[in-house]
């Protein structure tokens, strides 16, 4: 969103003063978790009351289904397939996935508990949203119900198909820059290295529980536009950090003989005198990301209203969460901020109502790569800043 936030905030702080502050804050939540074992017993309790098999082999929700449903008629959504370049009336059905988060646990036998799990995030989510959007109450939300939409936001920040995806580029960077040297970088080239749905799945869902804090500690509100407006995809939550997103390390802009020139100087040296000054190599996705130094996060709920989070604050949010209507042209320049994000980041799919005729004349960016890396020309680093020739993620291998 470059300079522009989706909601006038006024001035902000540097990234730099935004990095101290989510730093500092994230050592506070460390500190303060640190002693919550009746929390993790009580998680330990919940996993042994479910069927571990209950959801295998079904089709499982990359963005859960209840606000899928806020866009479609009669169960039908109109999608645009980035990897198609194609329209198409879908059911919201089929944007499931088959076993997207079954694994294998230690007995070799699919489990389908994180499905389970995120499921009990959705209906509590669900729930608050409900009272939150309801004509019929007057929106105020408990701090419990402020907790479910931060963990709903959280999750869907680590559970996309694109997320998965960029783990395992993560990985086959990680497995040819080890192999470099080893293996000839023209073989390394030709190779496609693949991670397990295991590996994937855990990391994935694991970094849900270390980004909710900078959610839970930021002001909540749901903006509500004029009319129908919003999109959504496939990767829904819009992670803004402001003009000054992507900053480079100064290694980013050597070459590889610059390094290996410098390795050589330093070889030179005493044994003592040595340093370690190999490449320090920067990874961004091409989708904003940073939440905690967000300046703000937005979650659309339906072609009208959106979750908003504001600036991170130094304590957790308990309300009140306010309701902003916004005019006619607020709300327009709200969609297009908010709806070029979801189209550029989208993995594959970005979905409107079948009555959205303007949709239909929307033009939507090029495929990119899904990651970059400042790692110099080589096999490993062209794996990464290649546009893919594989966009989905791996399915389940038993």
């Amino acid at each position: 969103m470059g300079g522009d936030t989706v909601k006038e905030t006024g001035g902000f702080p540097s990234r730099h003063a935004r990095e101290r502050h989510a730093r500092a804050l994230g050592r506070a939540f460390k500190d303060a978790m640190s002693g919550a074992d009746a929390d993790e017993q009580d998680a330990l309790d919940w996993l042994g009351t479910i069927d571990p098999s209950s959801h295998v082999g079904s089709r499982h929700h990359v963005v859960p289904r209840f606000l899928l449903d806020r866009w479609a008629v009669k169960g039908q959504v109109r999608t645009y397939s980035r990897l198609d370049g194609s329209f198409s009336p879908r059911s919201v059905s089929d944007l499931a996935v088959k076993d997207f988060y079954t694994f294998l646990n230690k007995a070799k036998v699919p489990d389908s508990s994180f499905e389970t799990l995120l499921g009990r995030i959705e209906s509590d989510a669900a729930a608050a949203l409900g009272r939150l959007v309801s004509p019929f109450t007057n929106g105020d939300l408990s701090p419990e119900d402020i907790i479910h939409l931060a963990h709903l936001a959280a999750f869907q920040l680590v559970r996309t198909p694109r997320r998965r995806r960029e783990l395992e580029l993560h990985t086959e960077w990680y497995a040819k820059t080890i192999a470099r040297g080893v293996v000839p970088d023209a073989q390394l080239r030709r190779l496609s290295i693949e991670p397990h749905q295991n590996d994937t799945l855990r990391t994935s869902m694991t970094a849900a529980q270390h980004l909710l804090p900078y959610l839970l500690c930021r002001p909540l509100c749901l903006i509500v536009l004029d009319r129908p407006r919003l999109l959504t995809g496939d990767e829904p939550v819009i992670v803004n950090t402001g003009p000054d997103d992507g900053t480079h390390h100064p290694d980013c802009f050597l070459t590889d003989a610059q390094v290996r020139a410098r390795e050589a100087k330093e070889r030179r040296k005493k044994q003592r005198l040595r340093r370690d000054v190999g490449r320090a190599v920067h990874f961004r996705p091409t989708r904003s990301s940073g939440v905690g130094v967000a300046l703000e996060i937005v979650l659309p709920v339906s072609p009208r209203a959106a979750l908003w989070w504001g600036p991170l604050l130094d304590a957790p949010f308990v309300g009140p969460v306010q309701r902003e209507r916004l005019d006619e042209a607020e709300s327009a320049r709200f969609a297009e901020l908010a709806n070029d994000a979801i189209s550029s980041q989208a993995l594959d799919w970005v979905i409107s109502s079948l009555d959205d005729s303007a949709f239909l004349r929307r033009s939507f960016p090029a495929l990119e790569p899904v990651m970059r890396v400042c790692d110099g020309d080589n096999a490993a680093a062209l794996a990464v800043n290649a546009v893919p020739v594989r966009f989905r993620p791996v399915r389940l291998r038993r």
